[in-house]
């Protein structure tokens, strides 16, 4: 039994311990542009224009092709990078490959992107084209899994950002699913998909997959280009009545577009999200007679009680005119209508009915969307839930080597050599249960990239008096030579188990202390 105690694996995984928090404020819903190498020059100055809300950011996704991505500008980047951290857009990076999946080219590079954006991005995406890949890699989870995660881990690197993998379309699930049998998931954080419909609505297959291989993650949809800016509001708004929590959209017009998603994003709340339908609710003209050419899609800020009506015409030629909306409860406030695409926020008028438990909001409605917002009292049925937390979560044990890997992985693409001091101990239990003893190798450990690690061993501890004997004694020691890997590699095998002990500290650092034992028929 061996653990990890080495000052050289400790300094990875201790990465792993430091608790990471987002740069950004929590949202419920994270919408914004996407933009092309091309668009950042003329995006930069839109930001600069019209600022993003640092408690409220508009999101950004830098969207690399792989002809920048093979022969990248980092100056245009980090000066991009730069605008969107001075002016507070959320940045979202998202990535093609400029080689093969498994060229050595495409490592270094997914490592320099990461230290170019690991402050500043929130989320990295990994945009891969399936149809690129060996047809034995897809034919074979094993290689698939590991092509795909040293991608991941070189992407990820020492960066806090979500890792995101894409493009899940329904043609490549299937290759995909037999890799959830393992600890794939732990490399991954959401995925992204460009498998829409017209209204934003992701593709079923899609949506089914992440439910089913990894409940929980999000799902980053790209959504088509909706052309104007009040079309890149609604589609925004209807993507999320259809589960898109997590969205951007490409325009060929980003100085138009921009202002348009942070002016929607300004008037909602970060808490704010999809809603619940009443179906009581319904609205007429002035005269009393139903308007169904218009549609309504609610959104909630269920921690702030603010509810949301995005109001949109469902036929061509909706008629402007005075309109009546008749809410089923009285427990209603301030309300107030944002005009789309902008302008200033107008209150409200309205009538609640106690008794009857109604309300009717009367505003005029000029064919075009707009958003309504009001605020819920607080009731005997509407009002502050508490919740008890009666245990803390643990980071599975998988998570924290994915999390190790990453930042090994890149220092195994960018690091030509280095020697670091290593220690590995043995513990055996005598037979009988009269004692035990530990062995302890004090080693230097040399690595050059292209041949591999080497060891030296320099003393030998035996319950922690040095061995003075010419030749070490005869007991059951794996020797580092017959080692062919490290334990923490990112290898195809899986040829240790591994168990979290307990938190640590180490020269002052917060650690995690992983116990990893041979498999049985490993061959290492």
């Amino acid at each position: 039994m061996r653990r990890i105690v080495g000052s050289i694996l400790t300094a990875a995984v201790l990465l792993c311990a430091v608790s990471i928090f987002a740069a950004y404020p929590a949202q419920a819903l994270r919408f914004g542009i996407r933009v092309t190498p091309q668009q950042w020059d003329a995006f930069a100055q839109a930001l600069a224009a019209d600022p993003s809300s640092p408690d409220n950011p508009t999101v950004v996704t830098l969207s690399i092709d792989s002809s920048w991505a093979s022969t990248p500008d980092w100056q245009a980047l980090d000066k991009i990078v730069s605008a969107a951290e001075k002016y507070h857009a959320r940045l979202e990076v998202d990535t093609q490959l400029p080689a093969g999946p498994s060229d050595n080219a495409s490592l270094t590079y997914l490592t320099l992107l990461s230290t170019h954006v690991e402050k500043t991005a929130d989320s990295l995406g990994l945009s891969l084209d399936f149809s690129t890949f060996p047809q034995k890699a897809l034919d074979d989870p094993a290689q698939l899994a590991f092509t795909l995660k040293r991608l991941i881990s070189s992407l990820r690197g020492q960066s806090d950002a979500k890792v995101f993998l894409g493009d899940l379309t329904p043609g490549i699930l299937d290759k995909l699913a037999p890799l959830y049998q393992g600890d794939f998931r732990a490399y991954v954080d959401g995925y992204m998909t460009n498998a829409t419909n017209a209204m934003g609505e992701p593709d079923p297959a899609v949506e089914k997959f992440v439910e089913k291989n990894h409940l929980g993650a999000p799902l980053w949809v790209h959504l088509p280009n909706p052309g104007t800016p009040i079309g890149a509001q609604t589609l925004t708004v209807a993507s999320v009545w259809k589960g898109a929590i997590f969205t951007d959209v490409p325009t060929s017009q980003p100085d138009k577009i921009w202002p348009a998603l942070v002016y929607l994003r300004n008037a909602m709340t970060p808490g704010m999200g999809v809603g619940y339908t009443a179906q009581a609710t319904e609205i007429d003209d002035a005269s009393g007679h139903e308007r169904d050419d218009i549609g309504i899609i609610n959104l909630l800020d269920a921690n702030q009680m603010i509810q949301g009506m995005y109001l949109v015409a469902t036929k061509a030629g909706s008629q402007p005119g005075e309109i009546d909306i008749k809410m089923p409860t009285a427990d209603i406030t301030n309300p107030k209508r944002y005009p789309m695409p902008e302008g200033k926020p107008q209150d409200v008028g309205y009538e609640a009915n106690q008794r009857k438990h109604t309300a009717v909001f009367k505003l005029p409605w000029k064919g075009t969307p707009e958003l309504v917002l009001f605020e819920r009292l607080k009731t005997g049925t509407v009002g502050e839930e508490k919740v008890n937390v009666t245990t803390g979560y643990r980071i599975p044990v998988e998570v924290i080597l994915a999390r190790h890997q990453a930042v090994a992985q890149a220092q195994d693409v960018l690091l030509r050599n280095y020697v670091a001091d290593a220690q590995v101990d043995y513990h055996f239990k005598l037979p009988g249960g009269t004692g035990s003893l530990d062995v302890t190798f004090l080693n230097t450990f040399f690595f050059r990239q292209g041949e591999g690690p080497r060891w030296v061993q320099n003393h030998l501890l035996l319950n922690g008096v040095e061995w003075r004997g010419k030749k070490i004694p005869q007991l059951p020691i794996i020797e580092p030579e017959k080692v062919n890997t490290l334990p923490l590699a990112l290898t195809l095998g899986q040829d240790y188990a591994y168990r979290y002990i307990k938190d640590t500290t180490v020269e002052g650092h917060n650690c995690f202390e992983i116990e990893f034992v041979p498999r049985a028929g490993a061959k290492g």
